[in-house]
């Protein structure tokens, strides 16, 4: 592996326009909670979450209230053609070594310290790109969520008919690992689009509420004032 490029917003964006490399980008969200299209798939971030994103899938990025980030191009690296959605420890040590590497690769570009950070960073990530980080059943429901959220037809137990464990261990799983159950994570992420839509391209309700996984855009009216604190037609106008 090589590291080709390393920079940082630079400032608080609320949007990055669709573009592509031709090299992996390791894009680390340092501040915001927003939403990344990847081959116009959504991707919701949050501080901490780390997104890898292949060659030549276009990727643009937007948040509301702003974000800052991190991005690193890496040639060479022998993963899959997927996207990966990931999240910095709860030391942030992966914040601080991208923190360092920037500045380090500002002052001598593609020295032989940086490759040596990029190098630590990909090895802390390496345990959850191989499923030894967490629970595997845990983490392969949380990316089969992730790559269904927006399907109204979608049904949890569908997800997991394959898994290998009690549908109620793996929830309680779940829950130890992210805080919320599986539905409620799912709930989240629909959510979240719903109001990336709403704000950023402007539709209607109800195609916001088909967009985001529900038929019924009164009950996803009544769940996105729930949530939210305000009800969809007023949020895009805030």
């Amino acid at each position: 592996m090589e590291l080709t490029y390393a920079g940082d917003s630079g400032a608080v964006l609320t949007y990055n326009p669709p573009h592509s490399h031709k090299d992996w980008e390791l894009i680390y969200n340092h501040t915001g909670h927003g939403t990344m299209l990847i081959n116009g798939m959504p991707y919701p971030f949050a501080p901490g979450s780390i997104i890898l994103c292949p060659p030549k899938y276009e990727h643009a990025k937007s948040a509301e209230g702003g974000f800052e980030d991190y991005y690193l191009g890496i040639s060479g690296w022998d993963l899959p053609p997927a996207v990966y959605v990931l999240e910095d420890d709860p030391t942030g040590r992966i914040s601080q070594l991208l923190r360092i590497l920037v500045l380090t690769w500002r002052e001598s570009n593609a020295g032989p310290v940086c490759q040596d950070l990029m190098r630590a960073v990909t090895g802390l990530l390496q345990p959850a790109l191989s499923g030894t980080e967490g629970n595997k059943y845990v983490q392969m429901l949380r990316l089969r969520i992730i790559a269904r959220f927006t399907d109204p037809a979608l049904r949890m137990l569908e997800l997991q008919e394959d898994i290998p464990l009690n549908p109620d261990y793996l929830r309680r799983l779940f829950r130890q690992e992210h805080g919320m159950a599986p539905h409620e994570y799912l709930t989240k992420l629909r959510l979240e689009h719903a109001a990336h839509l709403l704000r950023y391209e402007g539709v209607s309700v109800s195609e916001a509420a088909f967009r985001s996984g529900y038929y019924d855009p009164l009950y996803f009216s009544r769940l996105f004032h729930h949530h939210m604190g305000v009800a969809p037609s007023q949020w895009c106008r805030q």
